[in-house]
């Protein structure tokens, strides 16, 4: 495995824009645990097409773990902001039609993106910008498995 990543690593070195081998390398680094350089590879993807909501919200998944938790509160956001029409299509189905900004499915994705950014605040000791993205993650799914465990969080910190 180690080799078959340094060949794909080189190859995308070289390619410039290589999309599917940039995938392929952040699925491996995922599975090692490599969050350093899943982070690395999802940035890279992004700086070609950031309109990728999915790669946003992986990214600052993987940056709340590094720790940098203001560059993936920065990452929720942009996941957030990417409007639905922008992405591109779904691999597995490429002919779908795509969700609209108030569509259910649309909203319970912002939701995880709010969840996503409010955990990185709390973590950043930012306990007020947490509360405010936590509200608008809740507003949009009150159900946010995410948001519902930074909520408890809150209220711990406050009692004590």
């Amino acid at each position: 495995m180690e080799e078959c990543t340094a060949l794909l690593e080189d190859f995308c070195r070289i390619s410039g824009t290589a999309r599917g081998p940039r995938m392929e390398l952040a699925s491996r680094y995922e599975a090692k645990g490599d969050l350093a350089s899943l982070e690395r590879v999802l940035g890279e993807i992004l700086e070609v097409d950031p309109y990728q909501r999915e790669i946003q919200k992986r990214r600052a998944v993987a940056l709340l773990d590094l720790g940098k938790f203001n560059e993936a509160a920065r990452s929720a956001k942009l996941a957030r902001l990417v409007d639905p029409m922008r992405e591109p299509p779904k691999p597995n189905n490429p002919n779908a039609p795509r969700a609209g900004f108030d569509s259910d499915e649309e909203k319970i994705d912002r939701a995880e993106c709010w969840a996503i950014e409010a955990q990185a605040w709390l973590s950043a000791k930012k306990p007020n910008e947490a509360k405010d993205a936590l509200k608008e993650a809740l507003r949009l799914d009150a159900s946010n498995e995410r948001a519902l465990q930074v909520k408890e969080r809150l209220e711990t910190e406050r009692t004590r």
